[in-house]
């Protein structure tokens, strides 16, 4: 690289020497700077086109350091009272910023529960269905049937009805449809990822509004992914296919800069699987049939594709628009055994995501670095419901609509001795939801209802302030105060089952079901603080401790669930006296980073976290007394979601290690669950009763409620370890992985956990790349290497996981 070349910058201001590490990263270059002490200095923003000198000249323009550049991309740092260069040649000790990977290297800054998903990770072993993309990351599940290409993720035991908030680039993604298992479904393509950010608990800025879990960014290809430094115009193609089922999987992705302040990119992706085979070593002898062998219904076809520009029409402003998109053919049946046939469904999945990213900052002026975003995502799934002895055959439309925008902004207060930093701003995000049913045979019966009632139609809107101060006093000390409000509106109507009267004899139907019409109007709001201490008495050692709160709002789906369980085996009935969750989170953790420990220019990166969040109010689904039961029902009538009279407790302990020493790298995440769902207990009348609420089990602590969670615990222990080496000049790269798992033996409240299911297992994986040319590249993995016989959690169940598959593919730059 030329140092004369211009290059693209976007640093925000920030102490000096994290800037510096986001430089390296960004120009590709090298730092050395030897045993300075940059923790007294801050640097402003730069952002825009400029030169590798330039850019770093103006980091360091408030510094008292100067810098002397060697071939062109190397710069030495020293002190302006230095006189010459020799005086940098004798330093006792070099670092080399840049060696390790500086997106892994975000989680290791990070004074909290932080993660990291780079594409190489994801290059390494090409992921069946995006569950495979987070699942290295500790503290975060998936539950996902293989049936259907959508996602639903888990933070720390939470999922499902925003407890976590899933976006793509910054776009919430907010479809939901009631079924057996998870409810919220996320659908993106792994093939047009850059990366993915974590962030665990709660959130006091941008993105955690209405949320008590935590933040998943999947983060799409840019510009900036594809063309390296100086590059105009270029990009890449990504070949896949193996054996198993997995019949081809490839992008291409372009992106075109014509001059230093515009470019676009574009890619489309397109992936086809069929039925897969299960593994079979350790297979349980008291295993049913139906779960040996191939796995049914699990073949998925879908096409995905992106649009993005970005124009920076004046040196500090940039404008981004983006359309981010995906179609998915695939079957669902109750069961993945072909004795379940008649009941296969085909679907079509259909998410669009259009959004604008305007940003203003830059300069020397550390008050304004402004993000304003704009968003709008549609996620509409067709099914052709085939009939049954319940029903005829039905087509049914599941419809979220989402529009949401960010505005927030970054002023920094260089003091003498620290730092203060306020990030403050707003968000809001607006969903509407449009299900719609048909009978085929034009049934004039009102079972369009089994579709639509349980995921009913409505609107909710959520708004959010919000404001964090960030205190730092050298590089010792940092306090992190966060408070934000949320306020919720949700509104709706639909009409509930009251019972039946008998017709006159002879007259047909022999009953006529009598139905109330209900309206739901509900709003509340609350503050959610947050702090987090900060100590590093060690450069190498960072240890912190925070105390969060969060507010979850009801979803549409829990205030105004209505209509039956398909064939009329029982009735749903809005709640919309449902209360806000609000949780508690207390955190402790280390960051620990060492470089040359163990080798000349090894790095060793270390997260640990001990997290303890407690929820009240958490709702579940529970049997409940209709307001007409005169008496308890045998068995039971009617479903409510409710607010559980006990607190929910998540508990566990997080640990994240990287370790890079050129030709051998690894790393190690573990998770361990501690999950008290507590003794339940409810309001079994939502609703009222017209009878004076005759005595009932239902709603009793420890009691009976007809399966109040319908989704299964996270495994209580899981390791994931990755073990690598680089041979021949780093053109070999050859790796493993090992993955363990053992599974919660505590089934939900009322639920219910089949006996192969329970089980731990181990699998275990390789890897391998070669780079043929600097753009040319092949890859072979194994997937479960040994044929392991393995569960995953499946919304209200598990599901069994991939036998041995064989993946081989080629990357190539152009």
């Amino acid at each position: 690289m030329a140092a004369e070349a211009r290059l693209t910058f976007d640093i925000p201001a920030q102490s000096l020497e994290s800037a510096l590490k986001l430089f390296t990263r960004q120009s590709g270059g090298q730092l050395i700077y030897g045993a300075l002490d940059l923790s007294p200095y801050h640097a402003p923003a730069v952002q825009g086109s400029m030169t590798y000198g330039d850019a770093l000249s103006r980091l360091l323009s408030a510094s008292e350091i100067e810098f002397r550049l060697r071939d062109g991309n190397v710069a030495v740092l020293r002190e302006r009272r230095d006189q010459s260069a020799e005086e940098v040649n004798t330093l006792q000790r070099v670092d080399v910023v840049g060696t390790f990977d500086e997106e892994r290297e975000h989680i290791y800054q990070t004074p909290g529960a932080a993660g990291v998903v780079t594409r190489e990770q994801i290059d390494r072993l090409p992921p069946r269905n995006t569950s495979d993309v987070v699942e290295n990351v500790s503290g975060v599940f998936t539950s996902q049937s293989r049936q259907n290409p959508g996602v639903s993720v888990n933070v720390r035991g939470m999922q499902d009805f925003g407890r976590v908030t899933v976006m793509v680039d910054g776009a919430r993604q907010n479809f939901q449809k009631s079924g057996h298992g998870s409810n919220g479904l996320v659908y993106v393509d792994p093939e047009l990822l850059s990366g993915v950010d974590v962030f665990k608990g709660p959130v006091s800025t941008a993105g955690g509004a209405g949320s008590i879990a935590g933040t998943v960014n999947f983060k799409t290809l840019d510009a900036d992914d594809l063309l390296e430094n100086g590059e105009r115009a270029g990009g890449r193609l990504n070949l896949n296919s193996g054996d198993n089922g997995y019949h081809f999987a490839g992008s291409l992705a372009a992106a075109f800069r014509p001059s230093d302040n515009f470019d676009m990119t574009a890619a489309i992706s397109r992936k086809n699987l069929g039925d897969y085979e299960r593994g079979r070593r350790g297979l349980p002898d008291d295993t049913p049939d139906y779960l040996h062998g191939v796995s049914q219904f699990t073949g998925q076809e879908q096409w995905s594709g992106l649009f993005k520009t970005r124009w920076r029409f004046a040196p500090d402003q940039s404008l981004e628009l983006s359309y981010v998109g995906m179609r998915a053919d695939y079957s669902e049946s109750y069961q993945d055994t072909s004795l379940q046939d008649h009941q296969r469904g085909e679907n079509e999945a259909h998410t669009d995501t259009l959004s604008a990213h305007y940003h203003h900052g830059g300069g020397d002026n550390l008050l304004l670095d402004l993000d304003a975003s704009l968003y709008y995502t549609l996620t509409r799934v067709n099914e052709a419901r085939r009939g049954s002895n319940f029903y005829d055959d039905f087509a049914v439309e599941y419809e979220t609509n989402t529009v949401g925008g960010t505005l927030a902004n970054r002023s920094v207060f260089p003091f003498s001795g620290f730092d203060l930093a306020l990030d403050y701003g707003t968000e809001f995000y607006y969903d509407w939801t449009d299900p719609q049913a048909q009978s085929r045979s034009n049934d004039s019966q009102s079972s369009t209802e089994w579709f639509t009632g349980a995921t009913p139609e409505g609107e909710r809107w959520v708004t959010s302030a919000f404001t964090e101060a960030t205190f730092q006093h050298q590089d010792w000390l940092k306090l992190i105060a966060g408070l934000r409000y949320d306020w919720y509106q949700i509104e709706g109507n639909g009409r509930v089952f009251n019972g039946l009267i008998p017709n006159p004899e002879g007259v047909r139907p022999s009953y006529t079901r009598i139905y109330t019409n209900f309206d739901v109007e509900r709003h509340a709001g609350d503050f959610a603080p947050k702090l987090t201490l900060s100590l590093s008495p060690y450069r190498w050692l960072e240890v912190y401790g925070s105390y969060g709160q969060g507010l979850r709002p009801p979803a549409i789906t829990e205030s105004l669930l209505s209509g039956a369980h398909v064939g009329n085996m029982f009735y749903y009935y809005p709640n919309p006296g449902l209360e806000e969750e609000r949780s508690r989170n207390w955190e402790v953790g280390a960051n620990l980073k060492w470089d040359g420990l163990l080798a000349r220019g090894d790095t060793l990166r270390t997260k640990i976290a001990w997290f303890d969040s407690t929820v009240e109010n958490y709702m579940v689904q529970g049997a409940i007394m209709t307001p007409v039961d005169e008496a308890q029902p045998v068995g039971f009538s009617g479903f409510a979601f409710v607010n559980l009279d006990d607190d929910v407790r998540f508990r566990g302990l997080e640990l994240e290690t990287d370790y890079d020493a050129g030709w051998v790298f690894g790393g190690v995440s573990y998770t361990r669950m501690l999950i008290d769902m507590g003794e339940g207990g409810y309001d079994p009348f939502p609703l009222g009763s017209v009878y004076g609420y005759p005595d009932t089990v239902f709603g009793e602590p420890g009691g009976y409620n007809g399966g109040a969670v319908w989704y299964v615990l996270p495994p209580r222990q899981r390791v994931l370890a990755n073990l690598g080496f680089r041979l021949f000049d780093r053109k070999l790269t050859l790796g493993s992985r090992f993955r363990y798992e053992r599974t919660s033996k505590t089934p939900p409240i009322g639920g219910w956990v089949s006996g192969s299911a329970v089980d731990s297992w181990r699998t275990w994986d390789l890897w391998s790349s070669y780079e043929l040319t600097d753009n040319a590249t092949l890859r072979l993995s194994v997937n479960n290497l040994r044929d392991t016989y393995y569960t995953e959690m499946n919304g209200g169940s598990y599901q069994v996981g991939t036998g041995r598959t064989v993946i081989g593919g080629i990357s190539l730059r152009f």
